[in-house]
């Protein structure tokens, strides 16, 4: 039997999603630029689409903003917002020390170019909303949050946090990582609080290499992608219409059914540590309060081990890392202070409400397998 437990870094695309997207292909394939009839009727279709992800998130189609995924999003609003200042010496950036690669690379860009970059503190307990309020200056022009943390999790307080960047520095602008939220958490204040907020079609069961970005008209925009003026003149190239209708179904189908996939979520991860619980020595890294469509816990044996073991009954599920594969720590569960027995041995696991409870029951019988198999061999009289 083959389980699918990494959802966090990819779902396949749904049967509606690649329905749309194999419809969009053949009956609208012309050029959203185009003059003509066929063109033109591209471009109404993409219009739609805009409009429909609008509604979804509570803000103005014009707005949206569709791009190849989550990283462009995050690298647009980023640099967008930094690109307004003109001596980056006096700018402040605040981010937190457990963002993506695809933010906290940008923030690492924006140090060489001289801006004050500062990392907030996250602990197990979440993020240090009082470290944030203390690194606010008259100078800060941008602060970055994810909004469901990747490796772990975590849900952070973005309309809370962005309601006290906007009262203490009314000039910066406040960008929310949504890859790991959209259409899966509450994210309906997104346009009274946020003034960006990047999303990624393959996440929720659409298409791989489109997405979107909400950017507020507090942004200064420039060309960011230089070509044929497309995307309101800001992300030049083509647009990919298919993929951007079946970001559409899929998105349309996860928010219209967001309450029962995630009550189902909860049950399959609650099952999951449920049974892992029992076993000695395995630790809960994820919180209680946190996303139910991750389950981070940490093994007494080290991650690769229990991968390739699980990966060898069929079983796909990550480390805490993505970066386990050249042996790194992971930058997020080293930042939040957790010993290197968490570290070498953190697992996740990460839902869909396409998993099922057979899925869970096959998980929890090989993980007893292997940590039996594993203590047999090192231990062959026992001894632990």
């Amino acid at each position: 039997m083959s389980v699918y437990l990494d959802n966090a870094a990819t779902t396949a695309i749904s049967a509606a999603a690649l329905e749309e997207y194999n419809r969009v292909s053949l009956d609208l394939f012309a050029n959203p630029s185009s003059l003509h009839s066929k063109g033109l009727a591209a471009k109404a279709y993409m219009e739609e689409c805009r409009r429909d992800i609008a509604s979804i998130l509570g803000v103005k189609p014009a707005n949206i903003y569709f791009t190849s995924g989550g990283t462009l999003g995050d690298n647009l609003a980023i640099f967008s917002a930094c690109n307004r200042v003109r001596d980056c010496a006096s700018a402040r950036v605040i981010t937190t020390s457990v963002e993506h690669h695809a933010a906290i690379n940008c923030f690492k860009e924006l140090e060489k170019r001289g801006f004050d970059v500062v990392y907030l503190p996250v602990s197990a307990n979440g993020v240090d909303m009082q470290a944030l309020e203390d690194a606010l200056t008259d100078n800060t022009v941008l602060v970055n949050m994810m909004h469901v943390n990747n490796e772990t999790g975590h849900i952070f307080p973005i309309f809370e946090a962005a309601e006290l960047v906007h009262n203490k520095c009314p000039s910066a602008l406040f960008h929310v990582d949504g890859v790991q939220s959209f259409v899966k958490e509450d994210f309906k204040l997104i346009g009274t609080y946020v003034d960006s907020f990047a999303a990624s079609a393959h996440k929720f069961h659409g298409p791989r290499g489109v997405g979107f970005v909400y950017l507020s008209n507090r942004f200064k925009l420039h060309p960011y992608v230089l070509g044929g003026g497309q995307e309101k003149d800001i992300i030049g190239g083509t647009e990919n219409l298919p993929g951007i209708g079946a970001t559409t179904v899929a998105a349309k189908n996860a928010y219209q059914h967001l309450d029962a996939h995630r009550q189902h979520v909860i049950g399959l991860r609650d099952m999951l540590w449920q049974g892992l619980s029992t076993i000695n020595g395995v630790e809960r890294v994820s919180p209680e309060d946190g996303s139910p469509y991750i389950l981070n816990v940490a093994f007494r044996i080290p991650a690769e081990i229990m991968l390739n073991a699980l990966n060898g009954r069929g079983i796909c599920v990550s480390a805490g890392s993505a970066c386990a594969s050249n042996s790194k720590s992971s930058h997020v569960l080293t930042a939040m202070g957790y010993p290197q027995q968490i570290l070498s041995g953190a697992v996740r696991f990460s839902f869909s409400h396409t998993n099922t409870q057979e899925d869970i029951r096959c998980t929890l019988g090989a993980v007893n397998d292997i940590i039996s198999s594993v203590f047999t061999k090192f231990n062959p009289r026992g001894r632990r």
